[in-house]
């Protein structure tokens, strides 16, 4: 399965270009284009080498080319953990999740067992607590993960 043309639309528009580093959601995570992760930790404070061929920042073409290759490790990860199977907007809501927390942490994450296990309500409750930052709350990724259950939930059988 890939993303719809309206979950990339979606995951772009919530990304939002931006040609120079950056550090997002206040963790001090240094990223470029679309939300791409340079490295774990503020921009600067970590080899200079890891920034090296942002540091003059990109072209929306350099970023959507990078995004590229981000969303299709979110879509691989995806497709290779959740072993129920996926409507076209849930694969789109998880594959949102997976960018922005990564492929790893959702791998471990106690979110995919329950969905595994089709768990709906521990899913959601556990797909919720993917909203801190350095151990904050987040106003922006609260938004984001109810946004994300929606458009899951839209297509839950009971």
């Amino acid at each position: 399965m890939i993303s719809s043309n309206t979950g990339i639309a979606r995951l772009k528009a919530r990304e939002a270009y931006r040609a120079h580093l950056y550090d997002t959601d206040g963790g001090g995570h240094c990223t470029v284009g679309y939300g791409h992760l340079v490295h774990q930790g503020q921009c600067g404070l970590v080899s200079v080498n890891m920034e090296k061929e942002f540091q003059a920042g990109i072209t929306e073409e350099k970023a959507a080319s990078i995004f590229s290759k981000d969303i299709g490790e979110a879509e691989r990860s995806v497709t290779q953990h959740v072993t129920i199977e996926l409507t076209q907007g849930q694969f789109d809501a998880l594959v949102s999740l997976v960018y922005n927390i990564g492929p790893t942490k959702f791998a471990k994450s106690n979110l995919l067992k329950a969905l595994n296990e089709e768990r709906w309500n521990d899913a959601i409750r556990e797909w919720k607590e993917f909203r801190l930052s350095n151990g904050k709350i987040v106003n922006g990724l609260v938004n984001r993960r109810a946004e994300e259950i929606e458009l899951f939930t839209l297509d839950i059988k009971n």
